[in-house]
């Protein structure tokens, strides 16, 4: 394992968010996300969650932070060749089960390896 702690698949600071931004490659939208992957700045891919206050009380937010951090973290995202953000962009993204996002991230990623072929 290339990281000492899970803590650290979601640790970014201001600058590294910067860098991330700028250095997109892939963006896709579905279901009230947006998901941006860019390459991997550290031996390891990362996990940057974006949730606006407007989208819901911090039990919704927190509910959804953790089903993506443990999706990320079961399915070892982290060594994919991606940091991944995702960004809620309406309400209703953040009432999917576990399930349904699960199966989104899959997809994406499906996605993403065919598309840097």
């Amino acid at each position: 394992m290339p990281f000492k702690s899970a803590s650290e698949l979601t640790k970014f600071s201001k600058l590294e968010i910067e860098q991330l931004f700028s250095s997109i490659k892939l963006k896709f939208r579905n279901m009230g996300l947006e998901i941006l992957l860019a390459p991997r700045s550290l031996d390891h891919g990362r996990l940057l969650l974006a949730v606006n206050r407007r989208f819901g009380n911090s039990p919704t937010r927190n509910l959804f932070k953790r089903r993506m951090r443990s999706i990320f973290y079961e399915e070892q995202l982290f060594n994919q060749n991606f940091d991944w953000v995702f960004v809620v962009k309406s309400k209703p993204a953040l009432k999917h089960d576990f399930l349904i996002l699960k199966k989104l991230i899959y997809d994406i990623l499906q996605q993403a390896i065919h598309k840097n072929k």
